[in-house]
């Protein structure tokens, strides 16, 4: 069998509760195990799409409500970013009965495009966000033994066109931290 990716999604199932903003986070209620339900899953092939592929992603991924997509991160080596479709759930334990996710967008190595190329060798994409048509990226330097790197965000200003798209950034995050995981 060719190498694949599965993913799978859970739904929750209850709405959380309205909490003011001014909340202290320590009352927030926790979302509790029991209110999930396992829906299905689908495959993404470990196919070369682009400048990457799905095989050896370290699993940032942010969804699309506009094309019920995937922005993804494929082979952590590479630093690439590709959009691919949700068909619809299969929930079983064959993986030959999962649906295949299509590419709509291939692969493209984003780490190294910003116009300061990339001076703080950050070389691991760990979080995604789209945000009013952009597709906001952090990264790490994957060693980063002197605790140096600062600008760790960079902005793909037009995600429904990963290709061409212009790369600003490096930018620093208020504070001197960075994200190493979701947004």
């Amino acid at each position: 069998m060719k190498n694949i990716l599965i993913l799978s999604l859970i739904l929750l199932l209850i709405s959380p509760p309205t909490v003011a903003l001014t909340s202290d986070p320590g009352s927030l209620p926790l979302v509790q195990i029991e209110v999930l339900e396992y829906q299905g899953a689908f495959i993404i092939p470990s196919s070369l799409y682009g400048e990457s592929r799905a095989d050896g992603a370290a699993g940032p991924m942010e969804y699309n409500p506009a094309n019920h997509s995937l922005f993804f991160s494929g082979n952590f080596t590479h630093g690439a970013v590709a959009e691919f479709s949700i068909p619809a759930l299969v929930n079983s334990t064959d993986v030959t009965a999962l649906n295949t996710g299509a590419v709509l967008q291939n692969f493209r190595r984003v780490l190294h495009q910003t116009p300061d190329s990339n001076p703080q060798r950050i070389d691991r994409v760990t979080g995604l966000k789209l945000f009013n048509g952009k597709l906001i990226v952090n990264g790490v330097r994957f060693y980063d033994a002197s605790a140096d790197n600062t600008h760790t965000t960079l902005v793909v200003e037009n995600a429904n066109d990963l290709a061409n798209s212009a790369i600003s950034g490096y930018y620093q995050l208020q504070g001197a931290a960075h994200i190493a995981g979701w947004i």
